[in-house]
């Protein structure tokens, strides 16, 4: 197969990913309140009163300990969010963005915020928002790798994750990159998509199936593109 029927076939399939996903508040299990859970560890460099309130937040929209309630969860995120917690930033974003209508505008300044934090599921967030439309290119600059990242990631390269264009795919894919390398499974397989469609990116098939593979345990679409692309049997490259 040529590279030409590669990138169309490549192009069609991402159209059906990103329709998918399109009506969801996060593309990964989403709790309570509508909440995901991708960042529920304790960071050294926040305040104990920051982590204690975010985690009041989580226990209120998760029913641990304590009934269900929605508006105190997000009453005690947001006061995390506002101490410049990033998990809580990121968390407020994705409360907002499941908010009835969508808050998109506060939605992606908390998720820029904890991006530009270095947050991992802030950075893939954002990016799946740029893609959507939700948010303008210019949301993702700024957003930079530390270089022992990349030194130590032989799979990707920040300069790889570029075209030549600043459109939306390209942003995306500056984000997604940013949240793969700190090993976001959920931005580990839509950047797959983005290498095998060479949308935003230099097409690079190769590259979208070790980003497969690197999802695959944990993410079911990255599995079964992974098969798709490498049949059993196949060896690896």
């Amino acid at each position: 197969m040529n590279s030409t029927n590669i990138r169309a076939g490549g192009i069609a399939f991402l159209t059906v990913v990103l329709s998918a996903v399109a009506g969801l508040p996060v593309a990964a299990a989403v709790d309570n309140c509508g909440l995901s859970l991708a960042d529920a560890s304790r960071s050294n460099s926040q305040s104990s009163d920051a982590w204690s309130n975010y985690q009041l937040g989580l226990a209120y929209a998760t029913g641990r300990g304590v009934p269900t309630n929605c508006a105190k969860s997000k009453q005690y995120i947001q006061q995390a969010a506002e101490a410049r917690y990033p998990a809580a930033e990121n968390a407020l974003g994705e409360l907002y963005e499941a908010s009835k209508p969508p808050n998109y505008a506060e939605a992606v300044k908390w998720y820029r915020s904890s991006a530009l934090a270095g947050n991992a599921r802030a950075q893939y967030n954002l990016g799946r928002l740029i893609v959507h439309g939700h948010a303008d290119v210019t949301a993702a600059n700024s957003i930079s790798l530390p270089a022992s990242q990349v030194a130590n990631n032989d799979w990707v390269t920040w300069e790889t994750a570029h075209s030549s264009g600043d459109d939306r795919y390209a942003a995306a894919a500056r984000l997604w990159t940013a949240s793969a390398l700190s090993r976001d499974h959920v931005a580990q397989y839509h950047l797959g998509t983005l290498f095998e469609s060479g949308l935003g990116v230099q097409l690079n098939p190769d590259l979208a199936i070790q980003l497969y593979r690197l999802a695959a345990p944990f993410v079911p679409e990255a599995a079964s593109r992974l098969r798709q692309l490498q049949p059993a049997g196949t060896p690896h490259r």
